[in-house]
């Protein structure tokens, strides 16, 4: 996979993260919670974001240093 076609793929996966949370958001805002999780069910998913965001962030990275 080339570093165009990564950079894309994580873009729209980041961006679909981004629009999934405020879907949430407004779900709560409007009292219709979309999910019946646990607390820690949510934490999870939490960590799980975290995780993603931060393996992204090291790909560009690497990717960035490939360039160079």
């Amino acid at each position: 996979m080339n570093y165009l076609t990564r950079y894309y793929k994580n873009l729209s996966e980041q961006l679909q993260e981004k629009i999934d949370a405020i879907k949430e958001e407004i779900a709560i805002l409007e009292g219709k919670s979309k999910s019946n999780k646990s607390h820690e069910e949510k934490n999870v998913d939490k960590i799980k974001a975290k995780d993603r965001k931060k393996k992204i962030k090291q790909e560009e990275m690497k990717d960035a240093e490939e360039e160079d």
